[in-house]
């Protein structure tokens, strides 16, 4: 059932292609988007294949929702694909519009794969994979909070704030504490956001890290279902998520410093010069006077008709 489904979908595709190259003028109907999607769904099976560890599991979880998207797509407007977007209601333009979005930050995720960037990589896949999973709950009732990643994905003790961000999705319902390592020390949150939960690592537990170590941040975050009517809301506990942060230890070293003094040691040089001049009057006075031009860090010394060099900083004088 679930090939046929593949098969019906993917050929729509080709036939809203195919309608679209036969068009000569007029707006482009949201087919356009839809096309992007399954084209982008390719294009990570091809990038999975070429990695392995966490981005491996996190573009695999990015597939499976980015699959899900695709189906609310086939369930809502697989048979609008011609129709332009103020042709839709609020909630369908939602879900063009996310979809687009999504495209976006998942083609970012794929470069920065190919480019070697494997921690952006991972924030770059979170942050698409959070705006594919609201849209496919955008119908759902019941909106069950997940975790997706941690920011930052890896820290180095008293070099960095241990504060870290677990983002994800509907994880601000009701306030709850996380867990922390294998005693499972609980931490009361800094703060909670419908994407985020913020949580400050203890001292306490870091004093303890000599080595990298993975840190694991556990909770069990509430879910919200709506009730008919006008009942308002049923909340529940979810299943515990988890999350794993990298801790490196803290590096404590020992500088030797040498410290050698700068002294100012006098240069002296003494200008000279002749003057040839003749006349009749042996008695007259004579006045003589020369401009010498001092280059930086000369002046006259006190007392003395010799020039002394005292610093690199002093201006330039004329004589």
């Amino acid at each position: 059932m679930q090939k046929t489904d593949q098969k019906a979908a993917d050929q729509r595709v080709e036939l809203y292609r195919n309608a679209q190259s036969q068009r000569v003028a007029g707006p482009i109907g949201i087919g356009l988007t839809f096309v992007g999607l399954k084209s982008l769904l390719g294009s990570l099976e091809a990038t999975i294949g070429t990695v392995s560890g966490q981005i491996h599991a996190q573009l695999t979880n990015l597939l499976s929702t980015a699959n899900g998207l695709a189906a609310q797509w086939d369930r809502r407007l697989k048979n609008r694909l011609t129709e332009t977007i103020d042709q839709l209601n609020a909630l369908e333009r939602r879900i063009v519009e996310d979809t687009e979005s999504f495209i976006r930050m998942s083609q970012e995720t794929i470069r920065l794969v190919e480019a070697g960037a494997i921690e952006a990589a991972r924030v770059a896949a979170g942050e698409a994979d959070i705006v594919a999973y609201n849209t496919t709950t955008l119908l759902v009732r019941k909106k069950e909070p997940r975790f997706v990643y941690p920011t930052p994905l890896v820290f180095r003790i008293g070099l960095e704030e241990p504060v870290v961000a677990i983002r994800g999705n509907f994880l601000g319902f009701r306030p709850y504490n996380l867990k922390i390592g294998r005693n499972a020390t609980e931490l009361t949150p800094l703060g909670f956001s419908s994407n985020q939960v913020t949580v400050r690592i203890p001292d306490s537990y870091l004093e303890t890290i000599t080595t990298p170590t993975t840190i694991d941040l556990s909770a069990e975050p509430w879910s919200r279902k709506k009730r008919l009517l006008w009942w308002g809301y049923k909340y529940e506990k979810m299943p515990t998520q988890t999350v794993l942060v990298s801790a490196n230890p803290r590096v404590d070293y020992t500088l030797d410093v040498s410290i050698t003094p700068l002294a100012s040691v006098p240069t002296f040089h003494t200008f000279t010069y002749n003057f040839y001049e003749s006349d009749e009057n042996c008695n007259a006075n004579r006045r003589v006077d020369r401009l010498y031009p001092l280059p930086l860090g000369w002046e006259i010394a006190m007392c003395s008709p010799r020039l002394r060099l005292l610093s690199t900083r002093q201006t330039a004088a004329l004589v």
